[in-house]
């Protein structure tokens, strides 16, 4: 699964991929200019995984088991803009 997301992201123009002929294989893969548009958003993801990781070690319950409860008020709506 992996190994497809990061094909369909090169034929995309996103990464670039160098294959070494090494054994093991190993394959390097790198941002590509047009990638650096999304630094900001990468690093706003990092910084919520930080916190969110932050409170799971701390004992709180994750969301995944809060809502499993089936309960409409373990959601909350949340309203996305494009930009």
């Amino acid at each position: 699964m992996l190994t497809t997301q990061l094909r369909e992201l090169e034929a995309d123009g996103l990464v670039s991929r160098k294959i070494y002929a090494e054994v093991p294989p190993r394959v390097d893969y790198s941002l590509m200019l047009a990638t650096l548009g999304l630094a900001p958003v990468m690093n706003e993801l990092i910084r919520w995984y930080r916190q969110f990781s932050t409170r799971r070690s701390a004992g709180q319950v994750s969301p995944a088991k809060r809502h499993r409860k089936g309960s409409a008020a373990n959601y909350r709506k949340v309203s996305v803009r494009s930009v």
